[in-house]
């Protein structure tokens, strides 16, 4: 949905919506516009980014983590490291290498 919504490709809705993933402008270099949505309950954590570069290319970014104890959860809330990271892997090969290899060890 958050790569339909940075491509236009969402329908009428897409240049509302992108309005409002990205109401910060953007900080990072080479990136036009930086979108996210969180929605995190007790114990489930969640965030989505897309980063929509000038020459029209997006890359997105999806994390669902649940059953996280209580402790775990405010930690994460509080320093907000899952954001940190899935920016990294959009934004830096290197990043992006040992996340991968770190989900999937044969990867």
């Amino acid at each position: 949905m958050h790569r339909a919504v940075a491509t236009g490709t969402f329908g009428p809705g897409s240049e509302l919506a992108r309005r409002h993933l990205e109401w910060q402008p953007s900080r990072l270099p080479g990136i036009a516009g930086p979108g996210s949505k969180g929605g995190s309950l007790t114990g489930v954590l969640t965030d989505a980014f897309e980063l929509r570069r000038p020459d029209g290319t997006v890359a997105t970014a999806d994390l669902l983590v649940r059953r996280m104890s209580v402790p775990d959860h405010a930690r994460a809330l509080a320093e907000l490291p899952e954001q940190r990271m899935l920016v990294g892997a959009l934004t830096d090969p290197g990043a992006w290498a040992g996340l991968r290899c770190a989900v999937d060890p044969a990867g």
